[in-house]
């Protein structure tokens, strides 16, 4: 069961839904649809009654609980969105931003790093001719 409890804590479920303008569910994502979404994704039948505790009634992000036998909970991230909307694409787009930034940051250490050797070592010289 802990493997298992590994596999449902990597996992993250999308559920496209009809929403209004506020992020309101028109019904809502059941404890049901998630053991259902475990069952295709990992190949355990869990009992819904062991899925969360409530219905998902509105857009967001959620970390759901998934109660596998005494003691042992793993927690399975689920993403409710726009039916029309792609959170993978969104996710997808800020990871590639944020490598970018990093691969970014190291150039601009160095330039500083330079910039900061070049404007000391006038100083240097100076100090030694006098």
């Amino acid at each position: 069961m802990e493997q298992v409890a590994q596999q449902i804590e990597g996992l993250t479920l999308y559920f496209p839904v009809k929403a209004s303008e506020r992020g309101k569910l028109f019904g809502s994502v059941t404890t049901q649809e998630i053991a259902e979404r475990l069952k295709e994704e990992i190949g355990l039948e869990i009992d819904p009654r062991r899925v969360g505790d409530n219905p998902l009634r509105e857009l967001g992000k959620f970390d759901v609980p998934v109660r596998l036998e005494t003691g042992l909970v793993a927690n399975v991230r689920v993403v409710v969105h726009r039916e029309d909307e792609d959170p993978r694409q969104a996710e997808q787009a800020e990871a590639e931003a944020e490598s970018e930034d990093v691969a970014a940051q190291p150039e601009a250490e160095l330039a500083e790093t330079a910039e900061a050797a070049a404007d000391e070592a006038p100083a240097e010289e100076a100090a030694e001719e006098a």
